[in-house]
């Protein structure tokens, strides 16, 4: 009997405990992020298409899939955003003028 409990003693303590953190499955990525990574080709690590540096190494990356503003068409963006929201306001304030009185 002694014997059945140091056995059982023993495969105890050679079993890992359940407190033990265990690895977690790899996550699994969509189809939609997975066609927006690329790799790094100074150390191969993953990004993203639209970044300039890659987050591991720091190294200059190319982005595809995205092409940045000009200068002129933000500034015409600005303006035009300025002018509709400006013409909102007044049709708003005439509006209440106009129910007011």
């Amino acid at each position: 009997m002694k014997d059945n409990l140091e056995k059982n003693r023993q495969e105890e303590e050679t079993k890992p405990s359940d407190a033990a953190p265990q690895a977690k499955p790899a996550k699994v990525r969509s189809k939609s992020l997975q066609r927006h990574i690329v790799i790094c080709p100074h150390c191969g690590a993953e990004a993203l298409d639209h970044m300039t540096k890659c987050p591991k190494c720091k190294g200059e990356l190319t982005p595809t899939g995205y092409r940045p503003m000009n200068g002129n068409g933000m500034r015409t963006f600005k303006r035009v955003a300025w002018i509709i929201g400006f013409v909102v306001a007044v049709f708003i304030v005439v509006m209440i003028f106009v129910k007011g009185g």
